[in-house]
């Protein structure tokens, strides 16, 4: 081979290799570019949807206590009535069974004891201990909600 042609081959060579090289380096950049953009997208998706829960957690709760201020107000208006009275007014108990906030909780109750029970009840009267126990029903569904949102794993929510 004269010195002509292995110039030729190596100008080639040497003209070829860096554009070469920079599609391969451009190629892996947009790579990383596109999931970059794919990971954002999907934290926009998770912010947005641990928004939307958190309103509905607000409303559980803002619900909770007005089913438990109505329950009081009824308990006390039926400890405080003549006899009489309670014959002629003949109070219902307040009953949150069926109302939107309660609807909306229903499907996200868990099957511990005592709240397994209020899953498919009929009627729930918003008494002390209920709203204990439905206070702590929704703090747990917060944190598993809040968990799932940070990327942890998360059992029953």
């Amino acid at each position: 081979m004269d010195a002509a042609l292995a110039g030729l081959i190596g100008a080639a060579i040497g003209a070829g290799i860096p554009p070469t090289v920079k599609g391969i380096f451009d190629w892996r950049a947009g790579k990383a570019q596109r999931q970059h953009e794919t990971d954002d997208a999907d934290q926009k998706r998770r912010d947005a949807r641990l928004t939307e829960r958190l309103q509905q957690v607000a409303q559980w709760r803002d619900g909770l206590a007005a089913g438990h201020a109505e329950y009081q107000e009824w308990l006390y208006i039926l400890n405080n009535s003549p006899p009489k009275a309670q014959a002629f007014n003949n109070p219902k108990i307040p009953d949150v069974a069926g109302t939107a906030w309660f609807q909306s909780l229903r499907p996200h109750l868990s099957g511990r004891a005592g709240i397994a029970e209020l899953r498919g009840a009929s009627e729930v009267h918003c008494e002390s201990s209920i709203v204990v126990a439905l206070g702590e029903e929704i703090n747990r569904i917060e944190q598993a909600w809040r968990d799932e949102a940070n990327g942890e794993v998360v059992g029953d929510a």
